[in-house]
């Protein structure tokens, strides 16, 4: 599901110059927090020249995206040796900005120093709410609302197979892809509005079969008790992350951990704290990063983001609280490092559109946590993910005067603070295996 608060925009590439890193701040944390684990620094890099950016325009399949304009946008660091670099690749959404906010869009993918990029698909995600698909777990395939059907794209052919259809007649939506940790089973919903009262709390799921094609869609029926249940991440152990949809207290969605078995599902509690909870992500074994809404709308958000462990009741342990750094006002859209030894998330100063800084956060010990900058305080910030146990990727936005105007770059930074280099036009970017199949 999208979020207002991370609802925030990116693309462009340029010429590499030197600049300076910033230094580390350290802020308290609670005394109650369980403390994270020490980060490790990367080895370093050195560097290609800027590769191509991605096409405002429906390219085809082979075509180069074109450069746009450099400026407004963060220094680079002088060098960066693709040798270093994890071997991962990029999947992106490159359409132009107006696009983007609308029904249509390029699903691109390129290697993680940028080199080799390729357009997969042209996607029109219609009725899909989470509007970008979901890419599984083995970085092989998409799966994505596509004129109104349940597509899943091959990342290496660009192939697509419709896995569920809606006829021209049904007012139904299929929406919010989840995979299986495996890669092999898919989990989404189909059924009316989510918003609508009257609509029937259905999930469904395709299985990859043996022979690569896929199975014929499963109903899953949910405890009519509750609400519309829309799936955001399955766990190791069978149980999915839903959201329900429009339950926060007149701020945002409220995290629900479902059980496929039974079809009952109970919101993520934190125990001591009735605020609803809004899961940023999570791993397979259901260590989370969260954040809360205020149950008095009239009350200011929170500035805090927190880490924790689902259990199997469904409550949340190990609280960590994740305060903004001194001078800044709010830190959201967390993502733990895959070594989960730090949290890489956007803050901002204000709370109204201010600009956003990109960090990591990361334990000094003694009830501390450092947090280092990666990229300095920028218009927007449109999408993030770690890459490998040193880098993250992020897509930074240079807003114009209309939405036409506004460009964005996907920017690759190490987790010390030593590199920070342009990859190349694009909104979304998320980090993936190289697919073996």
């Amino acid at each position: 599901m999208l979020d207002f608060r991370r609802m925030l925009p990116a693309f462009g590439e340029g010429l590499l110059v030197i600049i300076a890193v910033t230094a580390c701040q350290s802020i308290p944390i609670p005394p109650t927090a369980a403390p994270l684990s020490a980060i490790a620094s990367p080895t370093a890099l050195s560097s290609p020249s800027p590769s191509a950016t991605a096409s405002p325009v429906t390219p085809s399949p082979t075509e180069t995206p074109s450069p746009t304009s450099t400026a407004g946008r963060p220094a680079a660091t002088p060098t960066l040796d693709p040798a270093g670099l994890p071997a991962m690749r990029i999947a992106f959404i490159g359409a132009d900005a107006e696009a983007l906010m609308g029904d249509s869009r390029n699903l691109w993918v390129m290697d993680a120093d940028g080199s080799d990029r390729r357009l997969v698909a042209h996607v029109e995600p219609g009725g899909d709410l989470g509007g970008f698909g979901a890419f599984s777990p083995d970085g092989c395939f998409y799966a994505v609302t596509d004129a109104g059907q349940a597509a899943v794209f091959d990342l290496q052919t660009g192939e697509k197979v419709v896995v569920d259809r809606v006829g021209p007649d049904e007012p139904l939506v299929m929406t919010n892809f989840t995979w299986s940790v495996d890669s092999a089973t898919l989990t989404y919903y189909r059924g009316g509005a989510p918003e609508s009262p009257q609509t029937a709390h259905l999930l469904r799921q395709v299985e990859r079969l043996a022979d690569g094609s896929w199975s014929e869609p499963r109903t899953i029926v949910l405890d009519l008790s509750g609400r519309v249940m829309l799936p955001v991440w399955a766990l190791e152990d069978g149980r999915i992350l839903t959201q329900t949809f429009g339950a926060g207290p007149g701020r945002g969605p409220v995290a629900n951990i479902t059980d496929l078995t039974t079809g009952k599902t109970r919101p993520l509690s934190r125990p001591g704290s009735d605020q609803p909870v809004d899961v940023t992500d999570v791993t397979p074994d259901g260590h989370i990063v969260f954040e809360t809404w205020r149950t008095d709308i009239s009350a200011l958000p929170d500035p805090n983001i927190y880490t924790g462990r689902i259990t199997a009741s469904g409550a949340i342990a190990d609280v960590v609280t994740i305060a903004p750094p001194e001078g800044l006002s709010w830190v959201f859209a967390g993502k733990l490092t895959p070594d989960r030894k730090g949290v890489l998330a956007v803050v901002q100063a204000g709370l109204h559109g201010e600009p956003k800084d990109y960090g990591l956060f990361s334990p000094l010990g003694g009830g501390t946590i450092r947090y280092t900058p990666l990229l300095p305080a920028q218009p927007s910030i449109m999408g993030h993910s770690p890459l490998g146990a040193g880098y993250a990727v992020a897509s930074v936005v240079t807003e114009g005067v209309t939405v036409s105007d506004m460009t964005g770059t996907i920017w690759l930074v190490a987790l010390d603070g030593s590199l920070r280099a342009a990859l190349g036009d694009g909104y979304y970017p998320v980090a993936l295996p190289v697919c073996q199949k």
